[in-house]
């Protein structure tokens, strides 16, 4: 008998163990973009050891610039610079609430990488280490319509280390054009 309830606990366990890994593997696993995605990077977090402290921001600004035809964002990736998921889904909003997917002609949203670490902590001191980040985009638009087209804006703001509060919120750092690419390979081929 305690062989049988010995080996039942054993076969629950490794189950469990698999489907726990498998569920994790799931959730925490980029899946690569096959087709038009537009591409950039940005920097979010402290910078460790600045003084003053300082915070770095960046903003994805996203257009269509077609005349006519809409373009459908189908999902968003944020990579962290050592390859680690962050997000994956619709865009999301300064709320972190999924934003419009659908542009219209001329039309713009916007997304940055702090939509995707909310809740934020208050005291600046406490924020993530600073890192990279990649950014893609996933899109859909018409057959002969112009593609989705985005740049990022990196902003910083210092701090003073001893209290947290901001000294000086600064322009844009850096502005970058983000690239549009056509995923042709999926993981493993």
């Amino acid at each position: 008998m305690k062989k049988i309830a010995f080996l039942v606990l054993a076969v629950v366990l490794i189950a469990g163990a698999v489907g726990g890994f498998a569920y994790a593997q799931s959730q925490e696993t980029h899946q690569p973009m096959v087709g038009q995605k537009l591409v950039g990077w940005g920097l979010f977090g402290n910078a460790p050891g600045a003084i003053p402290g300082t915070i770095f921001n960046t903003i994805f600004v996203l257009t269509n610039p077609d005349c006519v035809s809409q373009i459908t964002i189908n999902r968003i990736s944020i990579i962290a610079g050592n390859g680690t998921l962050i997000y994956e889904g619709p865009p999301l909003d300064f709320t972190g609430n999924a934003t419009a997917t659908l542009l219209g002609p001329h039309q713009s949203i916007s997304t940055e990488l702090t939509d995707y670490y909310l809740p934020l902590p208050a005291d600046f001191r406490d924020f993530p280490l600073g890192g990279l980040h990649t950014v893609e985009v996933s899109w859909t638009g018409a057959k002969g319509g112009l593609p989705l087209t985005g740049w990022s804006y990196t902003l910083t703001a210092n701090f003073d280390s001893v209290t947290g509060q901001i000294i000086q919120n600064l322009s844009t750092a850096a502005a970058t054009q983000m690239v549009n690419m056509t995923q042709t390979l999926t993981k493993g081929k």
